[in-house]
């Protein structure tokens, strides 16, 4: 509870005590020192900002629809959002997003944002987000990470309104207040992005390209049948499981088919185990954990809790594999493995689990990617105990991997795998920094710990081809925030980042 006197010259149309939060007050008087336009007067004129799809028809479809939960700030995730009916999604061909849009969410998770990468399909939205297609007179980049700063999503959720169903309406939105510094500072700024931008490409294609390799080598698994509940279980094997879910048909049929030639991942020497859960640091020595929430589909995301160090838990390796053996619901156990990049000293939660693969034996990358399919998450779900919905590694060493034969052609490729897969983790780990280094700056720049002078030189150096003070400025920013008083670097190696950006960048250009 807090009051606090407001002049008149403050007040707008709204008189709700929470729009004169301090906070606010204090983001809108840092804004001022900037030369600022409205969200409506930035965007292209031939495209206004509109909500999409009410009711979306959900079908397997080449028409995608883009949802808050699609978001994985400051990029939409393409490859997770869901197809809808063709005919539902030209009816809204008013909102239809294209490469380069910002997407705002307007519903529900008001303050999140997200630009459109490249597209290979066409790519609609939900009535809870707005589509912002930004003019030339922003970096859309820029505008991107000011939308998902601490600043912007304050902004953007002074402006909500609704008791029941909160939101913030589009016209309130429209003329949200955005910062307009030099050209050059908006490119410093939003280039961090672009960066990144490249970094997830090449992860992705990466990753794609691995995928392929596997599916050769994976026995379809088409003709299985999912669908059917009942099966009879010989006797043989039984075990101190009688639910009929430890026993899914597809799974024994696909197995019965490989003849073989197949081995559980105890029988592969792999180790499974379960992290363990410290407790959060107050201050003096931490160490880094990686929770479910850091646990993404294809690499691990976000900054690891810091909790107290000790205990028995063992510390994490590179090309580990880790999923959720502990849910609200079992569907979640096994629906993503991450692969970790072993890029710092980090260690497992309780709800982790850790399946370290003897890499002699197989790549990392293809058992993950046969956990992933059908019979792969049938296998892990099948090993899930309990109403509280947990997987045990005993369970997991049981999970079967099919052993390929590799045809010359493939062998070279097959034996990279790994390396390359660690590679696409680690620039999606620099990917998701580089992102965090853009809204530092810019939160630095708004409150005045950096000079705009500063960005405008340091980005008109880089464009000569000097690096010099852009590698002094990315040296002050630490896990918290720019010339922040923790002692730990953001970018702890600043050429190792300039080597990884520019092979990302040139692996783009090759490919075009």
């Amino acid at each position: 509870m807090f009051t606090t006197r407001t002049s008149p010259s403050t007040l707008e149309q709204r008189l709700d005590p929470q729009f004169y939060w301090p906070e606010h007050i204090n983001d809108v008087t840092n804004l001022e020192r900037f030369a600022r336009q409205t969200l409506d007067s930035l965007r292209d004129k031939a495209t206004p900002i509109t909500y999409g799809v009410l009711k979306p028809r959900f079908r397997d479809s080449q028409f995608r629809l883009a949802r808050i939960q699609n978001f994985n700030d400051p990029f939409l995730d393409v490859e997770s959002c869901h197809g809808i009916e063709e005919i539902q999604f030209l009816d809204y061909k008013r909102s239809e997003a294209a490469a380069g849009d910002i997407l705002i969410a307007i519903g529900g998770y008001v303050g999140r944002a997200a630009i459109v990468p490249r597209l290979s399909f066409r790519l609609n939205i939900n009535q809870h987000i707005a589509r912002f297609r930004p003019s030339k007179l922003i970096d859309p980049y820029f505008a991107v990470t000011y939308l998902i700063c601490s600043v912007g999503t304050r902004q953007t959720q002074r402006y909500v309104s609704g008791s029941v169903q909160t939101g913030i309406n589009l016209e309130d939105l429209r003329e949200l207040q955005i910062p307009i510094p030099h050209y050059s500072s908006q490119r410093y700024i939003g280039d961090k992005v672009r960066q990144a931008e490249s970094l997830r490409t090449y992860a992705y294609e990466t990753v794609t390209k691995l995928d392929v390799l596997f599916d050769r080598y994976i026995p379809r698994q088409d003709w299985l049948p999912f669908g059917r509940r009942t099966q009879r279980v010989t006797q043989s094997r039984l075990d101190d499981r009688l639910d009929a879910e430890h026993f899914p048909a597809a799974v024994q049929q696909y197995l019965r088919s490989l003849k073989g030639s197949f081995s559980t991942l105890e029988e592969l020497g792999a180790q499974v185990f379960n992290g363990q859960t410290q407790p959060d640091a107050h201050g003096g020595e931490a160490s880094s954990q990686i929770t479910v929430a850091n646990l993404a589909h294809y690499f691990v995301r976000g900054e690891p809790r810091r909790v107290t160090p000790g205990g028995t838990a063992r510390k994490l390796s590179a090309h580990d594999l880790l999923l959720c053996n502990a849910a609200h619901s079992k569907s979640y156990i096994g629906k993503d493995v991450a692969y970790f990049d072993g890029e710092e000293s980090v260690i497992p939660s309780t709800e982790v689990s850790v399946v370290r693969v003897n890499r002699a034996k197989l790549p990392a990358s293809y058992v993950r990617r046969y956990l992933l399919t059908q019979v792969g998450y049938l296998q892990i779900q099948s090993t899930v105990r309990g109403i509280t919905a947990h997987s045990y590694p005993k369970d997991l060493c049981n999970i079967a991997i099919p052993i390929p034969e590799i045809a010359a052609a493939d062998k070279e490729l097959w034996s990279r795998a790994d390396d390359l897969m660690l590679n696409a983790a680690r620039a999606n780990r620099l990917a998701d920094l580089l992102s965090r280094s853009a809204v530092y700056f810019l939160e630095a720049l708004i409150y005045g710990r950096i000079l705009e002078a500063t960005l405008i030189a340091t980005q008109q150096s880089i464009e000569k081809g000097d690096r010099r003070q852009d590698r002094d400025l990315l040296s002050r920013l630490t896990p918290e925030g720019f010339d922040h008083s923790d002692h730990r670097q953001l970018f702890p190696n600043v050429d190792s980042v300039y080597e990884i950006v520019d092979a990302a960048q040139l692996s783009a250009v090759e490919a075009r």
